[in-house]
């Protein structure tokens, strides 16, 4: 049965190679048709790669801390290296592209495939743990689309907006306000779970306790309680067998107490 984490990857996987065969839907002739082919597989390979790496040291940290065991458990940070691929793919691919189709087309849908390309790998960076090489890639993919498709010589933000810089950045603040509420819902989670295991040790306590309590007011009225019936049946006036017995029952209720 998938799991909800494996359909998530695969519609990843399914969206950002969707996003990758828009760059293929050439409407005219492009100069550097080849470089346009090789800038769309660095993108598959480091968006994939960001997908489906995974990464146990973070894992055997967060084993290590038991204080921090229940939030970070089962959690996967993306390696420095992918991270760090995934920053250079955002440099590469908006001069790239844009050298690659020429002048004329750098805001076709074709050429301008990227700004949401690099967004949906921002997007996988950030919840995969690395919110810096996420914004650092973003703020990389606006400069980068704000140079590439302005009109010469003036330089305007507008075009790259309008073609889906806006949407590149709504994903990315929202990755990273779920991140940040999921790991406030597991931290939350995490301490009611520490409350109730808490709160059932103390009742297992409170149990012992009374049985112990049941066990020793049992123990003395065995010990005590025929004592106590001859006491009455004889009005106080008791042999001296059973004063001696009185004493001795007397002496083990005491260590009892003790």
């Amino acid at each position: 049965m998938l799991s909800v984490r494996q359909v998530l990857i695969g519609l990843a996987l399914a969206f950002t190679a969707y996003l990758a065969a828009r760059g293929l839907w050439w409407t005219q002739p492009i100069p550097q048709p080849v470089a346009m082919v090789a800038l769309l597989a660095l993108y598959l390979a480091t968006t994939w790669l960001c997908l489906l790496v995974d990464h146990d040291s973070f894992r055997r940290r967060a084993r290590d801390d038991n204080d921090e065991a229940p939030l970070r458990r089962g959690l996967r940070v993306l390696p420095t290296w992918a991270a760090v691929l995934a920053l250079i793919t955002a440099v590469v691919l908006p001069t790239g592209i844009s050298l690659a189709v020429g002048p004329d087309a750098r805001t076709q849908p074709y050429a301008a495939w990227y700004i949401g390309g690099i967004g949906a790998l921002m997007t996988i960076v950030m919840v995969r743990r690395r919110p810096w090489i996420a914004w650092a890639g973003t703020v990389i993919l606006t400069i980068g689309s704000t140079i590439w498709m302005s009109p010469w010589p003036s330089v305007s933000v507008l075009p790259a907006l309008a073609l889906g810089l806006v949407g590149s950045l709504m994903w990315v603040t929202a990755a990273q306000f779920s991140v940040i509420a999921l790991d406030r819902a597991a931290k939350d989670t995490a301490h009611l779970a520490e409350l109730q295991q808490a709160a059932s040790a103390w009742q297992a306590s409170q149990a012992g306790r009374q049985r112990e309590r049941r066990m020793r007011v049992q123990g003395a009225i065995a010990v005590a309680g025929p004592v106590l019936t001859r006491v009455v049946q004889t009005g106080g006036v008791l042999a001296d067998t059973d004063r001696v017995e009185a004493r001795l029952a007397e002496g083990r209720l005491r260590d009892e107490l003790r």
